[in-house]
């Protein structure tokens, strides 16, 4: 994504005269009791939005939060109405499919203006804001991948389908590149270090959702990681 330049030779004036003018995670671990986490993991992931099909997977994550919503952003479009420009010129929208992670075992559908429902393809996606915290002495997070008590692969797990164990699409959201600034940062703080940070997903068409796996969820809480989902581009 990287903005491109065209370069005009300068004419003389005479030249000009005479020419017809002419008119686009770090893995942690976390071993801790079990506060009914453990128990909660397996065939866990029921909820209350119908299933879809996926594909593709990745590694880590986790993030936090129980609702879900839409954004469209602007996509620049040439001036002289090249695919992709929207009326009059006017700049094309890229739909986006949005949810706030959950910080417990209680998945999260994303949703789009135009249904849920998304198109098989390449996807990014990107971190918007809000924080979530699995240990108390980390803090406040985007997400955390890590490994916890009995060796679960714990964090933020996004799939397809009716569950994480069955769906074709499964990534975990891993915390590489992701800014921990300890237990003392607040919401704000993790958002202004860690806001555009992205993930790549390939996924096979249809819902897709996201929850949270952990061996404790106790000291869980929000208000959320939001993460929003956009075709890769070209």
């Amino acid at each position: 994504m990287f903005p491109r330049f065209q370069r005009f030779p300068i004419l003389s004036v005479a030249a000009v005269l005479a020419m017809a003018c002419d008119p686009n995670v770090v893995i942690g671990a976390k071993w801790v009791g079990d506060d009914g986490g453990l128990g909660a993991l397996a065939g866990s992931a029921a909820t209350t939005s119908g299933g879809a099909a996926t594909a593709g997977a990745t590694s880590g994550g986790a993030g936090g939060g129980t609702s879900a919503g839409t954004e469209a952003v602007g996509a620049s479009a040439s001036d002289s109405g090249a695919p992709g420009a929207g009326a009059a010129g006017a700049p094309a929208s890229v739909e986006q499919w949005c949810a706030t992670a959950p910080w417990v075992n209680k998945p999260v559908q994303f949703t789009g203006e135009s249904g849920n429902a998304i198109p098989a393809g390449n996807y990014v996606i990107t971190y918007e804001s809000g924080a979530q915290i699995h240990d108390l002495e980390i803090g406040y997070e985007v997400t955390g991948h890590y490994f916890g008590k009995n060796m679960i692969e714990a964090g933020h797990h996004l799939y397809s389908g009716d569950s994480p164990e069955t769906g074709l699409t499964s990534l975990w959201l891993d915390d590489q590149g992701l800014v921990v600034l300890g237990a003392t940062a607040s919401v704000a703080e993790v958002e202004n270090a860690n806001r555009g940070h992205s993930w790549p997903l390939v996924h096979a068409g249809g819902e897709l959702f996201i929850t949270l796996y952990d061996d404790d969820y106790h000291d869980n809480s929000g208000p959320g990681s939001r993460l929003c989902i956009a075709a890769a581009p070209q």
